[in-house]
């Protein structure tokens, strides 16, 4: 009898240590990623892109197990960092692999921002002058929202990015001539693209 009671407390003393300890795990990697993070800033302050691109992608794999949009959020990090590092092969090995993640777990069609992001992704690419990649990216995105019986975004080749656009009658967060990222135009009803001089106007 002993014997049991012994067992049982046991058993109640484990169900109230694993709470404290699945929170100072977290607190652990909690830790661990911000550490990650800032080591990824400071790289990339000195412009070491490929070094901090590196850092995301090992975040990227860590997270994959446990949460798809933090893994592609890192993994999107990744691509910008690989962008500024002139390595064109690893931006669009990332930028694949954040669409892979997005419709497997099947984001693209809960959120309409997923979709966003990866036009702003193809956006980047031609700012960049990655005209060809870029051209290839959209249309892989494509093929896969029709896939999922998603409608394609509706931009021509060469301003995939413009699909990125915020609520009708306001400014597109992308330029629909060039693919480039606009500023914030201050609540006016036009902005200056700062890549190809167009003035765009709110619709």
């Amino acid at each position: 009898m002993a014997q049991g009671i012994s067992h049982l407390i046991g058993q109640g003393t484990q169900r109230l240590i694993q709470p404290v300890a699945n929170v100072i795990r977290g607190y652990q990697s909690d830790q661990r990623r911000n550490k990650a993070v800032g080591e990824a800033s400071s790289l990339e302050y000195n412009g070491k892109y490929g070094e901090a691109a590196e850092v995301y992608v090992q975040l990227a794999a860590e997270e994959g197990k446990s949460n798809e949009l933090i893994y592609a959020l890192y993994s999107r990090d990744a691509f910008e960092l690989w962008i500024k590092a002139k390595n064109i092969d690893k931006a669009m090995a990332q930028a694949r692999d954040v669409l892979r993640v997005l419709s497997d777990t099947g984001w693209l069609k809960k959120s309409d921002d997923t979709v966003n992001d990866l036009s702003q992704m193809v956006g980047e690419l031609y700012v960049a002058g990655y005209t060809a990649e870029a051209d290839t990216f959209s249309k892989e995105i494509n093929q896969e929202l029709v896939a999922q019986g998603l409608a394609p975004m509706s931009v021509s080749d060469k301003a995939a990015g413009s699909a990125a656009t915020s609520k009708a009658g306001k400014l597109p967060a992308i330029c629909p001539d060039c693919g480039g990222p606009l500023p914030d135009s201050g609540g006016e009803d036009e902005v200056k693209c700062p890549y190809c001089g167009s003035v765009i106007r709110a619709g």
